[in-house]
């Protein structure tokens, strides 16, 4: 028994895993099969992407290049399970005889076929878990080299936040494990004078379905006044808002140089 990787864009199909009766266990791979071209198989792999399972005796293999191949390998009967993941063609399954001719019945290729599912999802199940792990980590190699606090907040009353990186704690004092956990909210630090000012945009904002654009003042742990500016963008479910993805950026100095340059042109 042995199990091949299906390599689609060189059209090639490897052995990975071999077990072996001789030595009733994994065992060394067939050199002769390292790297075999679709041509060689090229009717057997048509059939496996339809994902159904392919059978035969060796001897009765019509195609001429299929039937030399198979010689070569000293095989006289041989069963082909498709692995799909994706709807494409990851690989096979295959169980071959070479000392007769063994026949399989329909029952034992179910049997067989139920196997193979059961792989192709966990194949795609891994790869899936994979894919997610990748993402997450480039979002927070992104999030954490980007100048500003980025977050993901619930669209609730409080914004509790999902996510944060470690620029929140320059911004305003408090750690970030402090607002994951619900001991403080965001919303709690901005300027009392504000807060109406920035709930009335927000509303507006989301019932029109916009990015939301802001800037309003925060009160800090150390309790100074900072001038925060927010970009962020609604994330929808099923045509509600669910979350909020978004960044706070700390433009104090710029508010107060802006403030400074003011004075003097008054003056």
């Amino acid at each position: 028994m042995s199990f091949f990787i299906n390599n689609e864009k060189k059209k090639t199909v490897e052995q990975k895993y071999r077990w072996t009766s001789e030595l009733f266990s994994i065992s060394p791979l067939n050199p002769k099969l390292i790297n075999v071209s679709h041509n060689k198989i090229n009717d057997i792999i048509e059939i496996l992407k339809t994902n159904k399972a392919y059978f035969t005796f060796t001897k009765d293999i019509t195609n001429a290049i299929t039937l030399e191949f198979l010689n070569e390998l000293d095989t006289k009967s041989i069963l082909f399970l498709p692995i799909k993941v994706k709807n494409e063609l990851y690989g096979f399954i295959v169980l071959d005889h070479f000392t007769k001719e063994r026949e399989w019945n329909k029952e034992e290729i179910n049997i067989l076929l139920t196997l193979a599912n059961n792989i192709s999802s966990a194949i795609e199940r891994n790869r899936n878990e994979d894919i997610i792990k990748e993402s997450e980590e480039k979002f927070r190699l992104l999030a954490n080299n980007i100048p500003g606090a980025v977050h993901l907040t619930k669209f609730d009353k409080k914004w509790t936040k999902i996510y944060l990186n470690e620029e929140i704690e320059k911004l305003t004092g408090y750690k970030k494990e402090e607002f994951l956990e619900n001991k403080i909210f965001f919303i709690d630090l901005i300027h009392p004078e504000d807060i109406k000012m920035v709930e009335d945009k927000l509303d507006l904002m989301f019932n029109l379905k916009q990015k939301n654009h802001l800037i309003y003042r925060i009160i800090t742990k150390s309790r100074t006044i900072k001038w925060v500016e927010e970009f962020g963008e609604p994330i929808f479910q099923n045509g509600k808002i669910v979350n909020l993805v978004g960044i706070y950026l700390d433009i104090t100095q710029r508010i107060e140089a802006e403030d400074v340059l003011k004075a003097k042109n008054y003056a």
